[in-house]
């Protein structure tokens, strides 16, 4: 199995992400201008089927219910505050009727929302 780039990236940190064989990670992770070697992990969960009759407050409930975030914020104290996130997606369809409460008025632009 021969070495594969998968991606390069050097705005945020210098990395890339490559497909190896397994008997050289070792090797890699040993040379002196590697900082980390992290494999990719998988994983699974049951899918969120959407309901479109809930609201979006409902379906949030229902999602932080299936990530335990109770848990994580009560009992770990990791709430998020200060962390602004941004997730884009191309194309989107601004005039779906589930994201008509989130847009600027006159604009086709979603407005940041706090869904906590």
């Amino acid at each position: 199995m021969p070495i594969e780039v998968i991606s390069e990236h050097h705005l945020l940190f210098n990395g890339v992400f490559l497909r190896v064989p397994v008997d050289i990670v070792e090797q890699i992770a040993a040379l002196p201008e590697v900082f980390v070697v992290t494999p990719t992990e998988v994983y699974e969960s049951d899918p969120i089927v959407l309901d479109y009759a809930e609201t979006p407050d409902e379906l949030m409930s229902r999602t932080r219910e299936l990530l335990d975030l109770n848990y994580i914020h009560n009992d770990m104290g990791i709430t998020g505050a200060g962390v602004r996130v941004a997730v884009l997606d191309d194309p989107i369809n601004y005039a779906h009727p589930r994201f008509a409460p989130y847009l600027d008025p006159g604009t086709n632009r979603l407005r940041g929302t706090n869904v906590l």
